[in-house]
This record gives structure tokens, sequence and C-alpha cells, in this order.
């Protein structure tokens, strides 16, 4: 694993450390409701496959809290 990259716990840990309710709010929107890929050759497989199951229009991000990469839609 990258040591860059952080655990679900970690991040967990670092939300809860936020004492501004509403960045918390925000940082569990960004990055703990998401689901994780290590790679970037794996979030774009599944922003394909997003796309073409639920017709939108997807991108992925790499994220500065975990280290890891997120899919994100915006609808057409």
């Amino acid at each position: 694993m990258n040591p860059h990259k952080k655990t679900k716990s970690e991040v967990l840990n670092i939300i809860q450390g936020e004492p501004d309710l509403d960045i918390r709010k925000k940082m569990i929107i960004q990055c703990l409701d998401k689901e994780r890929h290590e790679t970037t050759n794996t979030a774009r497989k599944h922003m394909k496959r997003h796309e073409s199951m639920y017709n939108v229009k997807a991108r992925f991000y790499g994220c500065r809290i975990c280290g890891c990469y997120h899919v994100t839609t915006k609808f057409k």
C-alpha cells in the first residue's frame, strides 16, 4: 500500500478532528461516502461503467483527504 494513502479509520480520525461541522459534512460527502480506487485505471473503469449503466456523465478525482481516487457524477 502506498504510504501516502490512508485507511478508512485514518480518514475518519481526520474528519472527527475537524472542529468546524460544516467542513466535516463536506469531507464526509467528498471522501468517506464514496468508493475508493487505488489507481487511476480502476477509477476510469468504474467511471465508464457508471456512465453506461446510469446514462450520466462522470469524472474521477484524486482525493486530498485519503490519497485515493473517487468517481463523481454530473447529471446531463
